[in-house]
């Protein structure tokens, strides 16, 4: 190095660090040999803390006028500045949570920096830790998060005094610097498929074009006018030869070399009018390179000068892995690569690249799926063999922003398809992602998600038998209390909330009462539960009842409707509009209104963001069923789903996924895994069923791992890996039944 190391961050091939007053970017795809590929000079600043937030860089740093650079790191070879923040505090230290950037001063306090927009950060607001006694200062020098709270590093100063010479004894602070959690995407990082098959990445369906997907490709060259998505399939008619008649699209990935990486793709190439070389998928690994066209009679390893002959017209699934100096290609999930060739030309960059480069050229090129891992080089999974099967997966609550929220193990839901994706059934899934039983105050609940304290005073309230009961006799400004939570609705799903609730004193003024409140994003419906009547404020909507006895009050959302449901009756008694904009996503029960009084009880409290349930409605019933390991609020664990109805004979019919929601209501979706089921039923002699006939004629060809199959034994090869050997063996023997007996 230059000068002291800075901060210090790693994600995928890249390391992101702080040489003395340079922000250095150096490629570590091959850890043994790191390559530096960008150098920024930042005089008079000296780089402390960095931290990775998507495809920016946010540089803290010290000794200049510039508290922290952002960087736009898509491109590590170029990193380019998008935005500053200037303060007079310096930092070794910041964290990101939220919309917000922490920053440990220096000795300038703790200093809050809205950067929901990256390119112009703006102070929020400063706070100073407390001192010891005799201390004459605090140098905050560290600051990390978990959920709504913040942890701060700060020494203490103590002065020197005629006896004794300067010394510091130093303290973590705690803050809650949220009242709710700010995470916004659901449990994420799926992995450890029971099945053997990859920790997906990135998985682009074909359904929408490359930069309208989730997460979004970038236009490399040419124009998406070429290109087109219709049923679940992206395709490339390029008819033109000028120049740039040509599309490809490209995305980052976390590969490196050492690790090594997979990529999945269903392709085929209808018609090609060849003029130069064409490329329709490379894989940059960091360290290595690979381009690869696919063709009408072939795919070929253009820079390795390798073919592999096949129908390309048909659709093929083509499995590439890289490792080290060397590719595969695996051909519709055999065990055997078609294709092993040297990875020799370098590169910089960890990327996929896809589509038709050629202007010179014509294609007709149609990708039904690309879906990439990086965690190493993954050989096609066994297929399976039976009418079921179980299937898990691990999953993380990993924080979208920062923040934990915590696993809802009651959300475990389960997807599958036996037609390729065309229609999905599901199993599993609580239909409330929350209930509150009132067996302790909101708050305070250990039983189920905690409710955060919106407003109000909590003195007003109490928790006892299951009853939580709200005495709000003042009309002072505050007396009220309500509690809220995020929940992740979505208006065209459409919510569920469920309440037990009587009403038994009110008073005052009323006007801004509001003791049930559902806003998903876009509206906002405010709800009344008075003595005699049960109001939609925001609607202006009345229906009376006997408010002090106890009542069952439904009331769910979808799209811009609103429906209020009595004692689980199958009418509503109300229906509204919901005309009130909002941008808030959340729920809230209580009593609010300062100028009125109001004696309220809740027995419960639900809700659910799966759909507007309408009494008696219950989840669509299912043969599978699904568990989850975690216990509530956990950060992990493993979701499973027994007894999979499986397609027969099919290498990409079966498909599955799984959902969970976090505690806050984000729904995170794994990848799709495809199930290959054998193609063959080994009754080689075709009179329904499976016996001492059909194990002889398996037994002439039975020749050994790696051999071809002998002529007329192709059927014999039940795991299709181009042998007949001890694999399939092991398929047959479970089929075996006596003659005359259907297996």
């Amino acid at each position: 190095t230059r000068g002291g190391v800075g901060g210090v961050a790693v994600r995928g091939s890249y390391l992101y660090w702080g040489d003395g007053d340079y922000f250095v970017i150096t490629n570590l795809s091959n850890e043994r040999q790191p390559v530096e590929v960008s150098r920024i000079r930042l005089w008079p600043h000296f780089i402390g803390g960095i931290v990775l937030r998507g495809d920016l860089a946010y540089v803290g740093c010290w000794g200049g006028t510039v508290t922290f650079f952002v960087y736009d790191i898509s491109n590590p070879l170029s990193p380019v500045q998008v935005g500053q923040f200037v303060d007079v505090v310096e930092t070794n230290a910041l964290f990101l949570m939220g919309n917000y950037a922490f920053i440990a001063g220096g000795g300038g306090g703790l200093v809050t920096a809205n950067i929901s927009d990256p390119t112009q950060p703006t102070v929020v607001t400063r706070t100073d830790v407390p001192l010891w006694p005799g201390t004459n200062n605090a140098w905050e020098s560290a600051v990390t998060g978990n959920g709504r709270w913040l942890f701060l590093g700060a020494g203490e100063n103590y002065p020197k005094t005629p006896t004794q010479d300067n010394y510091t004894r130093g303290g973590i602070f705690s803050l809650e610097v949220f009242n709710h959690d700010v995470d916004d995407t659901g449990p994420s990082s799926w992995s450890r498929c029971s099945l053997g098959e990859a920790a997906w990445d990135t998985q682009y369906d074909g359904d929408l074009l490359p930069t309208a997907a989730s997460p979004a490709w970038k236009v490399l060259n040419g124009s998406e006018s070429w290109a087109s998505a219709s049923g679940g399939v992206l395709r490339i008619n390029d008819t033109g030869t000028a120049t740039n008649d040509r599309i490809r699209w490209w995305r980052n990935w976390d590969a490196t070399n050492v690790r090594g990486a997979t990529v999945l793709v269903r392709a085929r190439c209808d018609s090609v009018q060849q003029s130069g070389t064409i490329n329709n998928l490379t894989l940059e690994d960091g360290r290595y390179v690979e381009d690869f066209a696919i063709l009408p009679d072939r795919i070929r390893a253009n820079r390795s000068n390798l073919n592999y002959l096949l129908d390309g017209t048909q659709w093929h699934t083509y499995r590439i892995t890289t490792q080290g100096t060397q590719f595969k290609v695996y051909m519709d999930e055999s065990a055997n690569p078609a294709i092993t060739g040297p990875l020799s030309s370098g590169t910089q960059r960890a990327r996929v690249i896809f589509g038709a480069d050629s202007g010179a050229s014509r294609q007709d090129l149609s990708f039904d799926f690309i879906t990439c891992a990086s965690e190493g080089p993954q050989t096609p999974p066994p297929a399976v063999l039976g009418s079921t099967v179980n299937v898990s997966l691990d999953v993380r609550e990993t924080a979208g922003k920062g923040s934990l929220s915590g696993l809802n193990p009651d959300t475990a839901t389960f997807h599958w398809s036996n037609d390729g994706g065309a229609t999905w059934s599901r199993g599993g899934g609580s239909l409330w992602d929350c209930r509150y039983e009132a067996d302790a105050m909101p708050e305070a609940s250990a039983t189920v998600p905690r409710w955060e304290v919106f407003e109000g005073l909590t003195s007003l309230a109490q928790a006892a038998g299951g009853i939580l009961q709200i005495d709000d006799n003042s009309t002072v400004s505050g007396s009220k209390i309500k509690w809220m939570r995020s929940w992740g609705a979505v208006p065209s799903i459409g919510t569920t909330m469920l309440a037990r609730v009587r009403c038994t004193a009110i008073g005052g003024d009323t006007t801004f009462l509001g003791n049930l409140f559902v806003e998903d994003g876009l509206h906002v419906e405010q709800f009344k539960i008075m003595t005699d009547r049960i109001v939609a404020a925001n609607a202006g909507l009345t229906y009376m009842l006997d408010g002090t006895a106890w009542h069952v009050y439904r009331i769910t959302t979808r799209d811009n409707e609103f429906k209020v449901y009595v004692d689980e009756a199958p009418a509503p008694v109300l229906t509204g509009a919901l005309a009130s904009p909002s941008s808030i996503n959340r729920v809230m029960f209580g009593s609010g209104a300062s100028a009125g009084t109001q004696v309220i009880e809740f027995d419960y409290v639900y809700y659910g963001t799966m759909g507007d349930q309408a009494p008696g409605t219950l989840p669509p019933s299912s043969p599978v069923q699904v568990t989850c390991s975690a216990g509530m609020g956990a950060e992990r664990g493993t979701v499973t789903a027994y007894g999979m109805p499986l397609a027969p004979r099919s290498d990409l019919l079966n498909r599955f996924r799984f959902s969970l929601r976090d505690l806050a209501g984000n729904t995170g979706f794994s990848p799709v895994y495809i199930i290959r089921v054998h193609g063959r039923i080994p009754d080689y002699d075709n009179d329904n069923d499976v016996d001492q006939e059909d194990f002889g004629a398996f037994q002439a060809c039975l020749a050994g791992q790696g051999t071809p199959p002998l002529p007329g034994c192709q059927p014999m090869d039940l795991d299709d890996d181009q042998d007949v050997d001890q694999d399939d063996l092991e398929i047959l023997v479970p089929c075996l039944s006596a003659p005359g007996a259907p297996s």
